[in-house]
């Protein structure tokens, strides 16, 4: 009989598990908060044995994920031939550049236009900070500056538990 290893792919490497993603493992893929993050397939068997751990702890379909770090699923066919991937989660609830290169006193600005709310986060409040004095923006999509000078940005972001 031929040796076979399992087919495995990625589909994400990286997956934010902020506020909490769900672990689905079927016949032949992983998800992860509902989305498909890796699959699977075997020449010799439909049913591969799949293991996942996270901190070298088994994580199980309907585990839940919260915290960064590596997640390694291991496939092994029925010859006990294994093919090993590795995930990174991240517990981020912004993902996107918020950086602004260009940005001119008494012109309007959006300084959401490249940021995603990841897993049910929500922005609470967005301020700025110049010349250590901090000041809310009540509108962020459409933020005029009126100062010169370099600045930081603040975003309070809420999300599920």
């Amino acid at each position: 009989m031929e040796v076979v290893f399992p087919d495995l792919t990625v589909v994400k490497p990286e997956v934010s598990v902020f506020g909490g993603a769900e672990v689905e493992i079927n016949d032949s893929q992983l998800l992860i908060g509902g989305e498909v993050v890796a699959s699977w397939s075997d020449k010799h068997t439909d049913q591969c044995k799949v293991s996942l751990s996270f901190g070298g702890k088994e994580v199980k379909s309907g585990d839940k994920l919260s915290m960064a770090g590596i997640l390694t699923l291991t496939v092994t066919n029925n010859q006990e031939k294994s093919s090993q991937a590795e995930i990174t989660l991240v517990n981020e609830a912004i993902s996107g550049e918020a950086t602004i290169d260009d940005m001119q006193v008494g012109m309007a600005i959006d300084l959401l236009a490249h940021i995603t709310f990841v897993n049910g986060a929500t922005l609470v409040k967005t301020e700025i900070e110049q010349d250590s004095q901090r000041t809310e923006i009540y509108d962020p999509h459409n933020y005029i500056p009126e100062f010169p000078g370099m600045c930081s940005f603040i975003f309070t972001v809420t999300g599920m538990n």
